[in-house]
């Protein structure tokens, strides 16, 4: 299977890096894409088609610092698909989010997919 990289495009977009063969998948910088449905659709074809092929663990860093409120739904997909991989039995994921130390409101929107979603998940926080 193919890795996905998608390499972060000025301070708009974020570096997509989903390596199948080492199953660590990442998406890290500043999400604001001018069309969200045609940049996320390429993450989620990859994404369908990694999940239906590997049969184990799959550890997911999410590290974005900003994110336009459209990406919100496709971000869930991510993470809908993720967990669906873990109920169906496939393999354990864990889900590693990044946030600013002090970035409480951002830290809430990820415990809510935390507790919306069934797999193990870490919050690392870290300094500007």
């Amino acid at each position: 299977m193919q890795n996905l990289h998608i390499p972060a495009i000025y301070e708009q977009l974020p570096e997509v890096l989903f390596n199948a063969q080492i199953h660590k998948l990442s998406i890290a910088g500043v999400c604001i894409p001018e069309d969200s449905e045609v940049f996320f659709e390429s993450i989620l074809k990859w994404l369908d088609a990694y999940l239906a092929w590997n049969q184990g663990d799959v550890t997911f860093k999410f590290q974005i610092v900003w994110f336009h409120d459209c990406c919100i739904p496709y971000f869930s997909k991510i993470f809908e698909k993720l967990s669906n991989h873990q109920k169906a039995g496939k393999g354990n994921v864990l889900v590693q989010f990044y946030h600013y130390e002090e970035d409480y409101d951002y830290k809430g929107e990820m415990l809510d997919w935390a507790e919306q979603f069934d797999f193990k998940n870490e919050f690392i926080a870290y300094q500007e």
